[in-house]
């Protein structure tokens, strides 16, 4: 039998188990995509490289056939300068794939391109010597694409 003093704990258990079930069902949403990682842009530069174009047409010819596609790009950077310039640079970034996938033929009404600076990192850098951090930065310099659809 329940009592008053139990009646909060059991609240508090659905509310777990509510939480839970719907971090599940966020969790298996058919979202796909790739990264384009540092290959894919020089140090400091929004322009993709020829690895990097190689790379978006690629996953243009993939999902290209999808219909109701809906494309999210999201920019990071590392923390190397100003936030502002992080944030700009990511932006820049994500436009430039954006527009070789609009090049590719996707439709760019379907695309959303945001940035985040250098707020999402993958890695964490101790180094002093400013090409080793820059190195070791690289995996913090990406572009994530992601579709709402497996291909």
């Amino acid at each position: 039998m329940f009592t008053m003093r139990s009646k909060p704990l059991l609240a508090i258990l659905a509310l777990i188990v509510a939480l839970f079930i719907a971090g599940c069902a966020t969790a298996n949403r058919n979202y796909h995509g790739i990264t384009l990682d540092e290959a894919s842009f020089d140090f400091g530069s929004a322009k993709l490289t020829p690895a990097g174009i190689a790379r978006v047409n690629e996953y243009a010819a993939r999902i290209s056939t999808q219909k109701d596609l809906r494309i999210a790009i999201v920019g990071h950077s590392d923390h190397i300068g100003s936030e502002a310039a992080n944030m700009a640079l990511s932006l820049k970034r994500a436009e430039a794939a954006r527009d070789q996938l609009v090049k590719a033929g996707l439709n760019p009404a379907n695309i959303h391109v945001r940035s985040v600076g250098s707020s999402e990192p993958l890695v964490k850098c101790n180094e002093t010597n400013r090409q080793a951090l820059i190195k070791c930065l690289g995996p913090n310099r990406r572009v994530e694409i992601f579709t709402n659809q497996a291909y």
